[in-house]
């Protein structure tokens, strides 16, 4: 497990890569995979985001997300 902690301007430089790698060109330097794992980080955090409550000051709960994509037995059986 890795935590990386995110808030204003880094916050804001990742999203805008997951939304910057999206085109596909000729010239682009991203592969599908790239653009994939864009995609899933950018809706879990615009989801993450959406959940969040204002709280006073600094001392207030933090939005925590999760990204765990492994697969699990109940989705292997048919």
């Amino acid at each position: 497990m890795v935590t990386v902690p995110l808030s204003g301007t880094t916050l804001a430089a990742v999203l805008s890569w997951c939304r910057n790698i999206q085109p596909d060109t000729l010239r682009s330097p991203w592969t599908e995979l790239d653009r994939s794992i864009g995609r899933r980080v950018g809706a879990a955090i615009s989801q993450a985001l959406d959940n969040v409550i204002p709280s006073n000051g600094a001392n207030g709960p933090t939005a925590v997300i999760y990204l765990d994509d492994r697969v699990t037995a109940k989705d292997t059986n048919p």
